[in-house]
């Protein structure tokens, strides 16, 4: 199940950021393709055409899945644990 945020205090970021993986994917402003530089892999995801991208695994993943880096497509399903982030730029 869902944790309240801030549950893992010791898993902070440098910049103090927690709970970015393992609660719910996050539904991101991309779309799926390769990272800058990279190759373009024909795998079933791409065949489907863009898509949004989730981030960060969710407590219905196993462990392997859970990772900020580990990019998943949108699954249209009510059981779907699916979430957004809200972020502000502190550099201005």
């Amino acid at each position: 199940m869902t944790t309240p945020v801030g549950m893992f205090p010791k898993g902070a970021g440098l910049f103090g950021h927690l709970d970015l993986a393992g609660n719910v994917e996050e539904l991101v402003d991309t779309y799926y393709g390769p990272y800058p530089g990279g190759r373009w892999i024909d795998d079933d995801l791409a065949a489907s055409g863009p898509y949004p991208m989730t981030r960060g695994g969710s407590f219905t993943r196993f462990r392997d899945l859970g990772r900020c880096k580990r990019r998943h497509g949108y699954l249209d399903d009510p059981l779907y644990a699916i979430g957004f982030r809200i972020a502000e730029d502190m550099t201005d």
